[in-house]
């Protein structure tokens, strides 16, 4: 199972690289889809054998699958072709894995809205990498002691000098 976190989609420059890119976005989508089929199977189906649950599955599965390769695949072969690396290539990437996810639906009620709102997520995520920033930044958590009402132990504020007399 480690193995399976090890690969990241940044290890390499957009536009090389191509298949280890689509296989990084590939893992994500599906491991999100088969959360939200367990999920549905779990709290809204609630089938009453494994064989209802197992017919459950491809619903999501199928379209995050499909949805992780195509986004992979439009962003790294757009890159490629234009030459350039900058957001339209991830606003067409995000904005195709949209529309697959409306089509396995088959619905265009689905489909455009999709398209939309993953074509901003995907010029948000360039604009974030672009500048270098991150999603979810790592924060150094501080736990405080039996007094924590004495201090104040925000982002901001001045940590307190221990002595070692307290």
């Amino acid at each position: 199972m480690g193995a399976l976190w090890k690969y990241s989609y940044d290890d390499y420059p957009d536009g090389t690289h191509c298949l280890y890119k689509t296989a990084c976005v590939t893992k994500q989508t599906s491991l999100l889809a088969l959360a939200m089929g367990t999920f549905d199977v779990i709290n809204i189906s609630k089938p009453s054998n494994i064989g209802g649950a197992l017919i459950r599955y491809p619903r999501y599965m199928v379209p995050g699958f499909f949805s992780g390769l195509v986004f992979g695949l439009t962003t790294c072969t757009l890159t490629q072709m234009r030459q350039k690396d900058d957001h339209f290539n991830y606003i067409v990437g995000a904005g195709s894995a949209g529309i697959v996810i409306g089509a396995c639906r088959r619905s265009l009620a689905v489909g455009i809205p999709l398209m939309l709102l993953f074509g901003l997520g995907g010029a948000i995520y360039k604009e974030v990498r672009v500048r270098g920033t991150e999603f979810f930044p790592h924060l150094k958590h501080e736990y405080g002691t039996f007094d924590t009402y004495k201090r104040d132990y925000t982002l901001t504020a001045e940590r307190p000098k221990y002595t070692g007399m307290e």
